[in-house]
């Protein structure tokens, strides 16, 4: 009885040494904006990649397009393995995966025009926590990376340096370079050394990182990125660069352009605030959203513009079944909505409130509406702009409230135009000119004489949204609060997405009648006392964008 009563005790030793172990080993989630740099233009970060894939895999559009690609449509269940690997149990990658968290920093943006070509070259770095030893950590990201790079630069080998840490570089000569260091738990890759340095002083001095950040904080409460799969995140500061880089593209000029950007760096401030992203899961989609912060003053200048009310069900009675995008606007009053983004220019000097309206005027002379008042004061809150598939022009729709003032406006129009005239239709015609205009319904086309034709003929043949399209476009994925809804054809970047996970497994005979079935991408914008808030539905989010961004081209 003495001996059992010694006895005893081991097995409760042994189970609490257990518990003890499994309880120190598994991995404590770590804020990663303090691996960050204070000043990077892009931050991303997400801390559960096995969750990420699961989303993934669980998602509608792997468990039906995923066989076409030759990869595994029903995967098999690897909770139990990703927990092992969690506690440090298994493969050494295997153990890398389930216990990192990955961060994204973009931290500067360079351009150049080469041959007529306009190449963006962003400097960034990846930082991964892998909370595993340096010795278990080392020989495989040297594994992985070795083969990364042989698929980009063919034969090549690291070149190891220390210079307050130990880099790695593998580089096929030219300027593009792969650039890593492992500093203690932490994996270290960029595109440059200056990238990778920045990171891991971030990291030893907290004062140079983003986690002192206050308003990334509130931006993540914002778009819930602690429960997300993903959370971004550009400061006030860097959304006006970010604008003030990016502005000159609306003008066809090389970023950089100094009077431009000085006009934005000037005026931005005054608007836009932080941006932050977060996605998730949500019935077998991904769910993006998108917030960005503006000026109190601006949002109660914008009010106007996003009181809505419910649209009329027949504006899809007008619109052709076979579209890429189609955005439709529910404000109230067109004309008020159009008051309230013009009030902004108030807020702006005299020079760039001249720009912003000339910037607003432009947008609906492009459907050859050169008086915005009068022709805004005349249609109802019904209003659409869609492009018809391979069709680089957008077609506007709106529902008519005053057919005597748009017939005057159409028809007084050709005498001021010079060359590019207008053809106010009401009835099908051969003739040349560039724009056309013509009543269906209660609404009027407006756009590019054959797309608008395409308009008139599919409501003759029933072959409209209303008719046909509903499986693909769901009319009611939103509620009626949303000022703008936007429908945007979802195949291509889905098509791409598998592409290059098939590449990566050997390629594979893709079944491309089936991604025809693939619904539009349904984003809904409203506008809260913070700022906007975007919302997007679609098939494989934006993880089917960055996937693309692999591409061999």
């Amino acid at each position: 009885m003495t001996l059992k009563l010694r006895l005893l005790p081991i097995p409760l030793v042994l189970v609490l040494a257990i518990v003890v172990w499994l309880g120190w080993n598994w991995p404590r989630r770590v804020d990663m904006s303090q691996y960050a740099p204070s000043d990077s233009i892009v931050y991303l970060e997400c801390n559960d990649l096995p969750a990420v894939a699961n989303a993934i895999v669980g998602s509608n559009a792997w468990k039906h397009f995923a066989g076409s690609f030759g990869l595994q449509a029903d995967q098999p269940s690897h909770r139990w393995l990703n927990v092992a690997a969690s506690f440090g149990i298994g493969p050494a990658k295997s153990v890398l995966l389930a216990r990192s968290q990955v961060a994204v920093v973009m931290l500067n943006l360079n351009a150049a025009e080469e041959n007529a070509t306009l190449n963006i070259k962003p400097e960034g770095a990846i930082i991964i926590e892998t909370h595993t030893s340096t010795w278990r950590l080392r020989p495989a990201a040297e594994e992985v990376l070795q083969q990364f790079a042989q698929k980009l630069y063919g034969p090549v080998s690291a070149k190891h340096s220390v210079d307050g840490a130990d880099f790695l570089e593998w580089t096929n000569g030219s300027d593009r370079r792969i650039v890593a260091a492992i500093d203690g738990s932490v994996l270290v890759v960029g595109n440059s050394k200056a990238a990778v340095q920045r990171c891991l002083d971030a990291r030893h001095r907290p004062e140079l990182s983003l986690r002192g950040d206050a308003a990334l904080g509130r931006m993540r409460a914002i778009v819930g990125g602690s429960d997300a799969l993903t959370f971004g995140y550009v400061s006030a500061e860097n959304a006006t660069k970010l604008a003030a880089w990016g502005t000159p593209l609306l003008f066809g000029r090389e970023p950089g352009n100094s009077t431009l950007e000085q006009i934005v760096n000037r005026n931005a401030p005054k608007v836009l605030g932080a941006i932050g992203w977060s996605s998730r899961p949500t019935s077998g989609i991904i769910e993006d959203r998108f917030f960005i912060s503006l000026e109190p003053s601006i949002v109660t200048r914008l009010r106007p513009a996003f009181r809505t009310t419910t649209p009329k069900a027949s504006i899809w009675t007008v619109v052709p079944d076979a579209i890429d995008t189609i955005s439709v606007y529910r404000s109230q009053t067109p004309s008020q909505a159009w008051d309230a983004l013009r009030g902004i220019s108030s807020q702006f000097d005299a020079v760039s409130a001249v720009l912003l309206n000339s910037l607003m005027k432009a947008a609906l002379l492009t459907y050859g509406i050169s008086d915005p008042d009068r022709f805004l004061a005349a249609v109802g809150p019904d209003m659409a702009t869609f492009k018809a598939n391979q069709s680089d022009n957008a077609v506007l729709i709106a529902r008519v409230l005053d057919r005597p003032t748009l017939e005057q406006m159409f028809k007084s129009q050709q005498a001021k135009t010079n060359g590019d005239t207008i053809d106010f239709l009401l009835r099908e015609t051969t003739t040349d000119k560039q724009f056309s205009a013509t009543f269906v319904g209660d609404y009027l086309l407006v756009g590019n004489r054959d797309d608008v034709r395409q308009c008139v003929e599919a409501q003759k043949q029933a072959r409209t949204i209303a008719e046909h399209n509903r499986p693909k476009i769901d009319l009611n994925a939103f509620s009626n609060s949303a000022a703008i809804s936007t429908y945007t054809n979802d195949v291509e970047r889905v098509r791409t997405f598998f592409r290059v996970l098939s590449g990566v497994r050997g390629g594979a005979i893709e079944n491309a009648q089936a991604f025809a079935d693939i619904p539009f991408a349904n984003t809904e914008t409203t506008l809260d006392d913070k700022g906007l808030d975007r919302r997007t539905k679609s098939a494989l989010g934006q993880f089917s964008s960055l996937v693309a961004l692999f591409k061999s081209d």
